[in-house]
């Protein structure tokens, strides 16, 4: 490559060489008739001889380089847009290269946010499936978290302790301990509520316990409180079963799984066909509804004066009266109570 420079620069430098003489020589030439011509007086053909011939060099030489000037340019205009059509090519292909893959993540888009929907529902599967298989402290906090997160159950989010509709329920609520020398470390808050009895009974599963601990701590309060045995049926089997089954629900109804969506975060799942939501009482067969705001938020004897008397809704035709009328009365207690409560 330099040696090829170097014979390109040869010859540029002999073609100048070669314009100076020939120019030199017109010159002279022309210069020679005039003073043959006007300072010698000669006559003849001599002087008109050196004019033609020392124009005619000159005249060529500089036509010439002119041409020569000029492919020069056109040659330069020629490589540049050979250049520029080159580099508009690459561009092309590169566009055209860009297009196709996002022509081909288009296509794969909805693929590829559907695989990540089922992993995601994969985990969460998983981690409600851990509740009752390790029963374990991070297990059972991480199913809570995952379903506070995605707003799947409420704030008042508890459960049944025994097969008996009646009978007592748990609040699961994961919380911060602060604690000055740690900062703070996350603990599961658990309270008991019942239909008809005021009493409530607190505890908290602290990190590193063991389920069993746990369970024994909330037995042994309950035996020493004045409640009758027959409200106060704790099955730890059942609790981690209607656990696990109300965060499935939970799940299943913000992934629009069920035949209709729960119209709130999960309070309880009474039974396999009615639930409390933050929206209100929610058949799970049909499209049976009592909101919320029909209970009343006071208790009768704090009720101004004139306050009309709470009026139950009529039980569907395919409830028995002495169902509904306990469905409405767990609904009409837990929302009386819902503000006046230390569960929040």
């Amino acid at each position: 490559m330099d040696a090829t420079r170097e014979t390109a620069r040869e010859a540029q430098a002999l073609r100048w060489w070669l314009f100076l003489l020939l120019c030199f020589i017109g010159v002279a030439l022309t210069g020679l008739a005039i003073a043959t011509s006007v300072a010698w007086k000669w006559q003849g053909i001599w002087p008109s001889t050196f004019l033609d011939f020392g124009a005619t060099i000159l005249l060529g030489t500089l036509l010439y380089m002119a041409q020569r000037s000029l492919v020069q340019v056109v040659r330069h205009e020629n490589r540049d847009t050979r250049t520029a059509v080159e580099n508009v090519g690459v561009r092309a292909d590169a566009l055209e290269q860009r297009v196709e893959r996002q022509s081909a993540r288009i296509e794969t888009l909805a693929d590829e946010i559907e695989e990540a929907r089922t992993q995601r529902y994969s985990e969460e599967d998983a981690g409600i499936s851990a509740v009752t298989e390790e029963m374990t402290f991070q297990a059972v906090l991480d199913a809570l978290l995952a379903a506070e997160r995605s707003r799947a159950t409420s704030h008042s989010f508890r459960v049944r302790t025994s097969s008996d509709l009646h009978g007592m329920r748990l609040y699961f609520r994961a919380l911060v301990a602060i604690d000055r020398a740690t900062g703070g470390a996350p603990v599961i808050s658990l309270t008991t509520w019942f239909v008809d009895i005021r009493q409530t009974i607190r505890d908290s599963w602290q990190i590193g316990e063991d389920v069993t601990t746990v369970m024994n701590r909330i037995v042994a309060k309950l035996e020493a409180v004045n409640i009758d045995s027959s409200v106060t049926t704790f099955d730890p089997t059942a609790v981690f079963r209607n656990l696990a089954s109300s965060l499935d629900l939970a799940s299943r109804s913000r992934r629009g799984a069920l035949p209709r969506r729960l119209r709130g975060p999960l309070m309880e799942m009474i039974d396999d066909q009615w639930v409390l939501t933050d929206a209100g009482l929610e058949s799970l067969v049909d499209d049976t509804f009592v909101a919320r705001d029909i209970f009343p938020n006071t208790a009768p004897q704090f009720q101004a004066p004139g306050t009309p008397t709470f009026s139950p809704p009529v039980a569907p035709p395919r409830v028995p009266e002495a169902t509904w009328d306990e469905l409405i009365e767990i609904a009409r207690v837990t929302y009386l109570l819902q503000g006046t409560r230390s569960i929040r």
